[in-house]
């Protein structure tokens, strides 16, 4: 019958009875680590050599946001950051998919000229050669909603004022939910009272006591970028 001992473990280390070693490294036990196991037989006695490296899984400590917004042919530049807790660790960055224009460099810089509207997404890979950390994140480029219609600005009172507001936006897609259409928002900042926008109609029935010049300030959003429309009626 065999007999183990251990020598000069790390904190947390046994070994049985039959000889089997039960580790589980604490999160601060990092790099090399060296013991010994003492065999003896009854006779003699023999010393087995380890040396165990524990590898610490590298982190993305400082990233862009998961989902991030700028507008079209805005360029984008962000240091992402590292962490690892083994003392000799080399990381190296890799962007795995994105753009076809995107740039990670070896320091960790991500470059991309927003070139492409909607979502684009990307997934970025930081590795120690060992284990590896994987991270996706998504741009928005939004392009800000045009207002392209005129309103008239003089009417005659006792008639109803109704201004269609036309707007243009090239993006197709929900900011927040690449799922869903995109949409515009109508807001009347200020007007006359008793106006009101229902959809992207802006409705006003004047009489005889308002007779006037009024200051009308609307405003159209896609969630992102807010234009607005002043005039005076």
């Amino acid at each position: 019958k065999y007999t183990y001992e251990l020598i000069d473990p790390p904190e947390n280390m046994r070994i049985s009875e039959d000889g089997i070693i039960n580790w589980i490294p604490l999160p601060t036990q990092v790099d090399n680590y060296f013991f010994n196991v003492q065999v003896f037989d009854g006779f003699a006695t023999f010393v087995l050599k380890y040396k165990i490296y524990i590898n610490a899984k590298p982190v993305i400590s400082s990233r862009p946001s998961e989902l991030s917004f700028i507008n079209l042919m805005d360029s984008l530049s962000f240091a992402l950051e590292s962490f690892d807790m083994n003392s000799d660790a080399v990381l190296n960055w890799k962007l795995i998919s994105g753009p076809d224009d995107m740039v990670l460099n070896s320091n960790g810089i991500l470059k991309w000229k927003a070139s492409l509207i909607d979502h684009n997404p990307y997934q970025i890979q930081l590795s120690d050669g060992i284990d590896s950390t994987e991270w996706k994140g998504s741009i928005y480029v939004n392009t800000p909603p045009i207002i392209t219609s005129r309103p008239d600005t003089i009417i005659s009172e006792n008639h109803i004022y109704k201004y269609s507001i036309n707007v243009v936006d090239n993006n197709m897609i929900s900011p927040f939910n690449p799922d869903s259409s995109n949409t515009i928002t109508y807001e009347l900042i200020e007007g006359a009272s008793g106006m009101e926008i229902n959809n992207n109609v802006l409705w006003w029935k004047n009489n005889n006591k308002t007779i006037g010049e009024y200051f009308i300030s609307i405003k159209v959003s896609d969630g992102i970028n807010e234009i607005f429309q002043n005039y005076k009626l």
